[in-house]
């Protein structure tokens, strides 16, 4: 959830669907360090973003465990490592202990969308580049790897390339996504959000800038009947810097009326409310707003 909370917080124009692909992609990656890799100290995960011309994630995960062609040589009765590392990106491969589509829709997410795929793991490593020379390579590396290491970078330029990635049997992967089951309640048209929960401060514009971003995302994921429910429970004085970074700001980037229709302040006492109340002022007067 930290992964996806991060993404949701730092990237403003990722299709919700395509968050779900990314959310897939990670958590049937990471569950492969846990299922399968038998490493003691468990693995490493980091994510990147890049907001240049094509919009990209990247997260490399490695472990320190047996490595995939010690759990899947014995299955698919295969000598090669760098046979047996081609053999797991195929859909349904597996040692038996899960439906093995982790490494497949891994690839397949990257591959589609035009980034890039690597996996070193014992003696082989399987890479897939996108661009003129764009192909996979499968070869032997004389220094092994003891582990996993794996490196994927999807682009998400376009709206719902990563969720079309997801094919398995000829059928479309579907089950709830991160939005679905931590805001969403779908029963009142509405979508909670706890600001205690979400902000990591209340007294900085730095610490401001990645609700407000949560926020945006939420409106745009959901239509106009939608209202998100901003519960200010547990949650002390705000400082102006915060008030105005995250309140004062969305009001002048969707504007009064999407403001006043579809966002709802819950248990704000009355120096917060005051202080937010007093950056959508200041917001109003910079735009020549009567």
């Amino acid at each position: 959830n930290k992964i996806l909370d991060a993404i949701l917080s730092s990237i403003r124009d990722i299709d919700r669907k395509d968050l779900s692909a990314v959310e897939w992609a990670i958590n049937e990656i990471t569950d492969n360090v846990l299922v399968h890799s038998e490493s003691k100290i468990g693995g490493l995960l980091q994510l990147s973003s890049f907001k240049t011309r094509q919009k990209r994630i990247e997260y490399v995960v490695c472990d320190a465990g047996v490595g995939i062609l010690s759990t899947l040589k014995p299955a698919l009765n295969l000598r090669s490592d760098v046979q047996c590392l081609d053999m797991s990106i195929k859909e349904g491969v597996t040692n038996g202990k899960g439906a093995g589509n982790g490494l497949y829709g891994s690839y397949q997410t990257a591959s589609k969308s035009g980034g890039y795929f690597h996996v070193h793991s014992g003696n082989a490593s399987l890479s897939f580049n996108p661009g003129p020379r764009r192909g996979l390579l499968v070869k032997n590396e004389r220094i092994p790897f003891d582990g996993t290491l794996l490196v994927s970078c999807l682009d998400y330029s376009v709206p719902q390339l990563l969720e079309n990635a997801l094919v398995f049997g000829g059928k479309k992967e579907d089950r709830p996504d991160f939005i679905e089951l931590n805001f969403e309640d779908i029963n009142e048209d509405k979508v909670n959000f706890s600001l205690f929960i979400e902000s990591n401060g209340f007294g900085t514009r730095a610490a401001g800038l990645p609700v407000r971003n949560k926020i945006i995302n939420l409106l745009n994921y959901y239509n106009s009947a939608f209202t998100v429910i901003i519960d200010f429970n547990n949650v002390p004085l705000l400082s102006s810097s915060f008030a105005d970074e995250v309140f004062g700001k969305l009001f002048q980037e969707i504007g009064e009326k999407e403001y006043r229709t579809r966002m709802v302040l819950r248990n704000c006492d009355k120096m917060n409310k005051m202080l937010i109340d007093r950056s959508i002022h200041q917001r109003k007067e910079k735009m020549g707003t009567p």
